[in-house]
C-alpha cells in the first residue's frame, strides 16, 4: 500500500478525533480504515448500526432479536443504534470505514466477560441517557417488552448450559458482526475479528488475569460462520429447545485466545 499523502493523513486524523479512535486498535487495509470507536455520538456509530441492522434483519429466519422487535425493521435499527452507542461508550465497537466516503461499511461490537446487552450503558456521556437499553425496552409496545425482560435472559442461560463451562456470560460476547454486501470478500470481517482478539489479549496482559479469555459468538450467517471457523472458532450446534430459534443454521461459536 502506498504511503498516505499529507491531505489523506489530515483526513485520517480529523476522523480519528471525531470518533474518539483508540490508537491501539487502528490500521488501514487498502482503502479501508479499521478503528475502535469510543465516541457514541459520532455519525459513524449511526452508520454502524445501519450496517448491522440491514445485514442481520430477516423477518422469517433472522436472529433471535428480530423476534424481540416484532419483525419491524425500524425497531430493529433502533435496537442496534442503542447497542452501538453503549458499546462505543463502555465496551468495544470496531468499525470498517471506506475512506473514499468516510462511512462505516462493517462493524463488530463486543462486551466484557460477565456483561450482557442489558448491562452495557452509556454512563459518562452527558448527551445520552445513561439507561439507553432500558429506555429502548420501555419504548416498545407492551407485548414485546417481556421478550427483553424475561425471555432474552433465559436464552442466555440456555446457551450457557449448552456450551458448558465458559459459555456466553463469562466470555467476551460478540453482539453485532456484519459487513455490507458490496464490501465483502475483502478481508474486512477477518480484520474486525482480529481487532477483538487483540483487545482481549491486551486486557488480559494489562490486568494480569487468566491467560485465556474466551470469545463467544452466535450467528445464523453462513459467511460469519466461515470467517470465524477459519480463525479457529469452535462451533457448537445447539439443541432445538432455544425459544424463537427457528433456523436450522444457528451456530454457537467459541474461541480461547491466548495472550
Amino acid at each position: 500500500m502506498e504511503p498516505l499523502s499529507e491531505v489523506e493523513m489530515a483526513e485520517h486524523a480529523a476522523f480519528a478525533r471525531e470518533v474518539g479512535a483508540d490508537p491501539l486498535f487502528s490500521f488501514t487495509i487498502q482503502r479501508y480504515l479499521i478503528v475502535r470507536v469510543r465516541n457514541p455520538t459520532s455519525r459513524v456509530v449511526y452508520d454502524a448500526a445501519k450496517v448491522a441492522s440491514d445485514a442481520l434483519f430477516d423477518s422469517k429466519n433472522g436472529v433471535i432479536s428480530v423476534k424481540g422487535c416484532g419483525g419491524d425493521p425500524d425497531i430493529f435499527f433502533k435496537l442496534h443504534l442503542v447497542l452501538a452507542q453503549c458499546a462505543a461508550a463502555n465496551a468495544y465497537l470496531f468499525v470498517a470505514v471506506d475512506t473514499r466516503i468516510w462511512r462505516a461499511v462493517g462493524c463488530l461490537s463486543a462486551y466484557h466477560p460477565g456483561a450482557t446487552q442489558s448491562d452495557i450503558t452509556a454512563s459518562g456521556v452527558s448527551s445520552l441517557s445513561t439507561n439507553l437499553f432500558s429506555d429502548f425496552v420501555a419504548s416498545l409496545p407492551a407485548d414485546l417488552q417481556p421478550f427483553w425482560t424475561f425471555l432474552a435472559p433465559a436464552v442466555v442461560n440456555i446457551v450457557d448450559y449448552i456450551v458448558g463451562d465458559g459459555g456466553k456470560k463469562p466470555a467476551w460476547a460478540i453482539n453485532s458482526f456484519a459487513v455490507l454486501s458490496e464490501h465483502r470478500q475483502k478481508g474486512l470481517g477477518t480484520r474486525l475479528l482480529h481487532q477483538l482478539e487483540k483487545a482481549v489479549k491486551h486486557v488480559a496482559t494489562a490486568s494480569s488475569e487468566a491467560t485465556k479469555k474466551p470469545i463467544f459468538m452466535e450467528t445464523q450467517s453462513a459467511l460469519n460462520y466461515t470467517i470465524a471457523t477459519k480463525m479457529g472458532f469452535v462451533a457448537h450446534k445447539p439443541a432445538p429447545a432455544i425459544p424463537f430459534v427457528t433456523s436450522s443454521s444457528f451456530w454457537i461459536l467459541r474461541k480461547d485466545v491466548s495472550d
